[in-house]
């Protein structure tokens, strides 16, 4: 039992302070990760841009002759998938040693396919990675890719990348010198960390609560913590090099599936908050339809199709949280301070899911990393504003069983006196019964002895008439 009261007090603790504390440390770690990267010397100046051509390009010849510009517009090209031609130029310090190598890097992981090309004295030659690809050490990285080459004589180079993506897709490209000296990789490999420790520790909390007090809304929410854990783990490559060490496209299919379960899921759980109260006759089967494109989106990327589930899934994210917020007011027995909880939940998370869209599609040209680290904080915020509307609801539950023990023992408590008094009343009318029946049993004694005869003598009759 103490032991009981010790586990409790401490996930009362760590509910309490996990969800503020957890988000302040993960954007902590973000903000020093892009203080590094702005401190950071590099040995040599590289330049990004980006083909503006709206015609498909297949051929390197072509995508040389493309009007490159440093502003990205992922739609320009449309929304659906296909080639997008990266030129990148990196100016060497005269200075740098012979044997310094240029990384040039690619993220996030997820990109399927990626094409790098470098000038040779044999021509142009190219090189593959991507998800899609059969992974090769020398390319795969924790959260990308990364192509290592030497610098030309002349310092000068033009190095070109051809990436297979839609136009909701994010795309950063960066180089630096290799060995890697740069910080702000160190920097974001530190930020994964820490997302994946975070996320790591709500799923154990949300499997402890639910082994200690099985609820449904815990089940749901820990189901859900774990898939997202696995759709970070297999989006950032870490997967694929130590558990589909020899399959690549298996973890693109996971990945895929992760990510269409996410959106699932979250309906999944955000259901479970209404299950107590009588929603609107359109919420159950509006549900149900979410769950029925999940697994239509689930299908489509295993058939290899992924433009429409792509779109699906944008859709079904921008579109959900608003229909949770409809549903939550136009359920009336719901409280007004969890109504007003949910409500405020799921606005912020629309907020969150619009900011990552804008990020990716008008991406600025100085904050390239933009849309990662914000996708990476609404994958911790979304859990965290959940776990708090569900300590939240746990309060209200908890207080309202506490009133109602709280009148329970109070009738108990009246129950209890009524019935002493009761009792009291009963003893103390047997005692005046007592008392009386005594004097009555003496004056019925003495009239029965004159009815028997004693009547005829006067002096007895008047002693015991007296005495009656």
């Amino acid at each position: 039992m103490k032991y009981a009261v010790t586990m409790k007090y401490c996930l009362n603790r760590f509910v309490r302070f996990s969800p503020i504390s957890g988000l302040i440390f993960y954007i902590a770690t973000l903000l020093c990760s892009v203080n590094a990267f702005a401190g950071e010397l590099i040995p040599f100046e590289y330049k990004v841009k980006y083909c503006e051509s709206t015609v498909q390009i297949s051929e390197i010849e072509a995508a040389i002759d493309c009007k490159y510009n440093s502003k990205y517009f992922p739609t320009r090209a449309g929304i659906r998938e296909s080639d997008r031609w990266i030129r990148v130029q990196v100016q060497s310090n005269p200075n740098t040693k012979s044997e310094q190598s240029v990384a040039i890097r690619v993220a996030p992981y997820l990109l399927k396919d990626i094409a790098f090309f470098q000038r040779t004295s044999q021509g142009w030659e190219s090189e593959k990675a991507g998800m899609r690809s059969q992974r090769d050490s020398s390319f795969g990285d924790i959260g990308g890719y990364v192509f290592i080459t030497k610098p030309s004589p002349n310092h000068t180079d033009t190095y070109y990348l051809k990436i297979k993506a839609s136009g909701l897709s994010y795309i950063s490209v960066s180089a630096y010198p290799w060995p890697n000296t740069n910080s702000s990789i160190s920097g974001q490999l530190l930020a994964l960390g820490a997302q994946i420790g975070i996320l790591l520790a709500v799923l154990i909390f949300s499997l402890v609560s639910t082994g200690l007090n099985p609820t449904t809304l815990m089940t749901r929410f820990s189901i859900s913590i774990l898939n997202l854990l696995l759709s970070v783990l297999a989006g950032s490559g870490i997967l694929v090099m130590y558990v589909f060490t020899k399959n690549s496209p298996l973890n693109e299919l996971f990945f895929s599936w992760f990510l269409c379960l996410r959106v699932g899921l979250w309906i999944w759980v955000s259901r479970a908050f209404l299950i107590p109260y009588k929603t609107p006759a359109w919420y159950a089967p509006s549900c149900w339809l979410v769950y029925g494109i999940t697994g239509f989106c689930m299908l489509l990327f295993a058939l290899g199709n992924q433009n429409i589930p792509l779109q699906l899934i944008t859709t079904i994210a921008i579109a959900a949280p608003i229909a949770q917020i409809i549903a939550i007011r136009r359920t009336a027995d719901i409280p007004q301070s969890l109504r007003i909880a949910l409500i405020s939940g799921f606005a912020i998370i629309i907020a969150l899911v619009f900011l990552s869209i804008i990020s990716v599609l008008f991406p600025h040209e100085n904050s390239s990393q933009a849309p990662l680290y914000i996708a990476r904080i609404i994958d911790l915020v979304n859990p965290l504003v959940m776990l708090s509307i569900i300590v939240y609801q746990h309060k209200l539950v908890r207080n309202e069983l506490i009133s109602v023990k709280s009148s329970l023992a109070e009738t108990k408590l009246r129950s209890e006196y009524e019935g002493k008094l009761l009792r009291d009343r009963g003893t103390l009318i047997d005692m005046l019964a007592h008392e009386l029946k005594t004097p009555i049993f003496a004056i019925q004694g003495y009239l029965d002895t004159l009815i028997d005869g004693a009547a005829e003598d006067a002096v007895i009759r008047e002693k015991f008439l007296v005495k009656a």
